[in-house]
This record gives structure tokens, C-alpha cells and sequence, in this order.
């Protein structure tokens, strides 16, 4: 595996996101468990300051990966651009 041999696991791929942006989007728990115990950061924000615990809360509603990033450390205080906390972005997308 790449990341074995010293992949860099942070950089952003397309939009700002990060390998951890895309498996919240996709709402892939697992592949998230396996980046974040890679060392990727939770809080990595992407565009408008999303970080993954936002789009969690406002994408698919994948109540697991919301749970898994809370559990590893995510800032459930931090804000977007629009000034929404996760869960104010949920409920605002009605999750």
C-alpha cells in the first residue's frame, strides 16, 4: 500500500479536498478509520472552511462517520462560512 511505503496522506486532491473529504462525501466509514489512523487530520478544512465533520453533517447524513469523526477528535464547534456549526448544518439540511 502506498501509504506503507510513505505516501503523503494530506494533500488536497481536487477542490481542497482530502482522501478523508472523499470518504465522508461517499460516506465510507471504513476507508475513513484507515486514513484518520494514518495520521490524516479531522479538521482539515476544503472549501467555504468545510471540514469533513461539516460535510458529514450535511451530505449523505452518514450518522457512522459522524459518530467516527466526533469520536477521533472533531471540533464539533468549528464554523463554516455561512456561520454553521455541524449540527446547525444538519439541521439546516434536514439531517
Amino acid at each position: 500500500m502506498l501509504l506503507e511505503v510513505g505516501a503523503d496522506i494530506e494533500p488536497p486532491i481536487f477542490n481542497n479536498n482530502t482522501a478523508l473529504h472523499f470518504a465522508v462525501l461517499n460516506g465510507c466509514v471504513d476507508v475513513c478509520r484507515l486514513v484518520i489512523d494514518w495520521g490524516t487530520k479531522v479538521d482539515t478544512p476544503r472549501n467555504r472552511k468545510y471540514t469533513p465533520l461539516l460535510e458529514a453533517a450535511r451530505g449523505g447524513g452518514h450518522l457512522s462517520v459522524v459518530k467516527l469523526l466526533v469520536e477521533r477528535g472533531a471540533d464539533v464547534t468549528v464554523r463554516n462560512v455561512f456561520g454553521r456549526n455541524a449540527s446547525e448544518e444538519a439541521r439546516s439540511f434536514g439531517k
